[in-house]
């Protein structure tokens, strides 16, 4: 059997460009608030959710979630997840995929419907009081 092959994404220079712009900081900031969400949802800690282990399925799901949320509510490319998780944008697109694929279940449909609309709100609101001049 031949030996399996590792894919490394090269940095994309327009992301590279966006990582040090206003868009890429309000990128992070939507990125780490999702994190959050995820793993205060789940009671994972951070070292395990962005860790490169795959995990129990449960740490994997819990992952497939912050690709989800970051791809479908916010916009992010998989590239830029992959990016911001160390994993393959091959394996982001897996994550949302799965995670799709589980929304037929009406108790995913609907933890994923409030959990879009909720991050959403929450990051409008935080991003506009942390940038507001006080005028």
């Amino acid at each position: 059997m031949p030996a399996r092959r590792r894919i490394i994404c090269k940095p994309d220079p327009v992301e590279e460009a966006i990582s040090t712009s206003l868009e890429g900081i309000q990128r992070e900031a939507q990125f780490s608030l999702i994190v959050s969400y995820v793993r205060a949802a789940n009671n994972i800690s951070p070292e395990y959710l962005l860790g490169p282990s795959r995990g129990s399925q449960h740490l994997s799901q819990a992952r497939h979630v912050v690709y989800y949320l970051s791809h479908v509510g916010f916009g992010m490319s998989y590239t830029h997840i992959g990016q911001m998780t160390t994993r393959d944008r091959t394996s982001v697109a897996h994550g949302v995929t799965r995670l799709e694929d589980g929304r037929d279940a009406p108790e995913l449909d609907r933890a994923m419907h409030f959990a879009e609309l909720a991050l959403a709100e929450l990051f409008a609101t935080s991003w506009k009081a942390s940038n507001d001049s006080g005028e």
